[in-house]
């Protein structure tokens, strides 16, 4: 399918960010834009399915510029190109799942301000494998892994990197009664040189009342964010020595739900809630 939007504007402000006192402006904005897509899928007896999903689709804008770097652009042609294969199997009380995404994308524009071109390459391979296991009727056990890969060439980085990503979690689910249920996630999870963590979450909900109309829940965890490639290698304004951004994070709270007809309802929900970020990007 395709799709053609115009639109006609004035837009004039001042940018603050990378290029202070700098005036922007530009008139018009067009946008243009086609997608191709492909898929299908094998069933077998044994449970097991096997999908296959492909996509093409570029992209044609004339943009004015936006107060946010790096999106200076005059014009910008995107292309992408993304394959995905997937396995599930379910049987009983195992479910697997195993997927390869490859992706390919190629970005043309011009820099509004800085009156230059780009040409932006990025490649991006993704390996993932998720699993759960029922067990006593009362226990679900969840792992899993995922390795991904990045590759980026453009001029508008300080260098043109390669990332590796590695993901492995663990998880466990304890729910005695449709009710009540406890969880607990434990994750490890790295970057290239970000180096390791090791992120957490334990969490209860419990419901009460026909259809669940009230619940109670609590949960604590930490988390991390990586700094993505932008954040650390765009040019102007990358930060290659960028710190992972971690947080601590709690919270406790009640959802009330009353139906009073057919036409009518009440909601009500009440959280408290503590947040710690250390390294905020």
């Amino acid at each position: 399918g395709a799709t053609y939007e115009r639109s006609e504007n004035d837009y004039l402000y001042n940018d603050y960010t990378v290029y202070p006192n700098v005036v922007k402006t530009q008139k018009d904005a067009s946008f243009f834009k086609w997608n191709i897509q492909d898929q299908w899928s094998l069933l077998f007896k044994n449970g097991s399915k096997i999908s296959w999903f492909q996509e093409i689709n570029s992209i044609d804008r004339n943009l004015p510029a936006f107060l946010v770097t790096p999106n200076n652009l005059a014009t910008q042609k995107d292309f992408a190109a993304r394959q995905l294969l997937r396995w599930e199997f379910k049987k009983s009380n195992l479910e697997h799942l195993v997927s390869g995404f490859y992706s390919h994308s190629n970005m043309l524009y011009e820099d509004h301000v800085l009156q230059r071109a780009s040409d932006n390459d990025e490649n991006i391979g993704l390996l993932r494998y998720h699993g759960s296991w029922k067990f006593l009727d009362q226990w679900k056990w969840g792992y899993g892994s995922d390795i991904k890969w990045t590759n980026v060439k453009t001029v508008n980085y300080l260098e043109n990197p390669s990332e590796w990503a590695w993901d492995l979690f663990q998880s466990i689910q304890f729910q005695p009664s449709l009710n009540f249920n406890v969880k607990a996630l434990f994750k490890v999870t790295t970057r290239t040189d970000l180096g390791w963590h090791f992120p957490f979450l334990l969490e209860a909900n419990s419901y009460l009342g026909k259809n669940k109309n009230f619940k109670l829940w609590a949960n604590v965890g930490t988390d991390v964010r990586f700094p993505t490639l932008n954040d650390r290698f765009w040019f102007p304004g990358g930060q290659s020595n960028l710190s992972p951004e971690s947080n601590i994070k709690s919270s406790l709270g009640n959802s009330f739900r009353l139906n009073l007809n057919q036409y009518w309802s009440w909601n009500q929900k009440v959280e408290l809630f503590f947040n710690k970020i250390d390294n905020m990007i």
